[in-house]
């Protein structure tokens, strides 16, 4: 039996066929999931949240890891960060401007991806193609190159008239493989030529203009540990179950996928746990 006790820290995720993925802990060594598929985790919550910025003990954990006063202060939690075409760092108003130029005036991928269908969103370059496995993408296409990430949030928006750009959770879980050829997809959206009329008039892309990547970019495809999925798909509550155990049949973008319900382990970031592998 395995035992270790600590503050989860998220998944570690590598390349391979499929993905290799290890539960991290702040401070504790990384525990590998994939050859403990089948064996049995109980978790238990130990009531104890340290925000993941500040290390500050905190009730309830926002934004996946914050405290409150983090959440309300730092520019990475931000409403710009989940709507790109929103960002003020152009204005001198971002409140962590160091942060800001690394994060955000910086290359950044838009793509396409298929989780429970067709799904546009954007992504830093250096995230590639690790965005794709966070939100359990089995394929992916990047379409676009955008100088910064108020530009590819710009192109995001034009490309809302065509694609999604949410996952739906329980739907993506059981989702195998992609039955759709993505760059037909998005060849199509620009055949009536609505998306290179908006690149054309848009004066943000007056000097710096969008690459266009679809035509030449390899199609990601991406195999996940979950061949199996529970019965039924329900989300564990550690707060509200604070002793779970389960038997792991599989993982698949931050979910750990167990016989009688998932876990969503970014969720839990941050959370103080004793985890217990037979």
């Amino acid at each position: 039996m395995v035992t270790i006790e600590g503050q989860i820290a998220g998944l570690h995720i590598e390349q391979g066929s499929p993905l290799r993925y290890a539960l991290c802990f702040l401070d504790q060594p990384p525990i590998p999931l994939n050859e403990r598929i089948g064996r049995t985790l109980s978790f238990s919550y130990q009531d104890l949240i340290r925000c993941t910025y500040c290390n500050r003990r905190t009730k309830k954990s926002y934004n996946n890891g914050y405290c409150f006063l983090c959440f309300r202060q730092l520019a990475r939690c931000d409403q710009c960060i989940v709507k790109p075409e929103q960002c003020h760092f152009h204005l001198g108003t971002c409140r962590e401007p160091d942060w800001g130029q690394r994060v955000c005036m910086q290359h950044h991928i838009v793509y396409l991806s298929y989780t429970s269908h067709i799904k546009v969103g954007i992504t830093r370059m250096p995230n590639v193609p690790r965005r794709w496995y966070d939100q359990g993408a089995t394929a992916a296409l990047p379409i676009y190159q955008a100088p910064t990430r108020r530009a590819s949030g710009y192109l995001e928006v034009a490309l809302k008239a065509y694609f999604r750009d949410k996952t739906q959770w329980r739907q993506m879980l059981s989702t195998k493989g992609c039955d759709v050829d993505l760059r037909a997809a998005i060849i199509d959206a620009h055949n009536d030529g609505v998306i290179e009329r908006y690149i054309e008039d848009e004066p943000l892309f007056s000097e710096r203009a969008p690459i266009p990547l679809y035509q030449s970019a390899d199609v990601c495809r991406i195999e996940y540990p979950a061949d199996t999925l529970p019965p039924k798909i329900t989300a564990i509550n550690l707060e509200k179950t604070p002793d779970y155990s389960g038997r792991l049949l599989g993982i698949k973008g931050q979910y750990l996928l167990f016989d009688t319900g998932v876990l969503n382990i970014k969720k839990y970031t941050g959370f103080h746990i004793n985890l217990s592998i037979e």
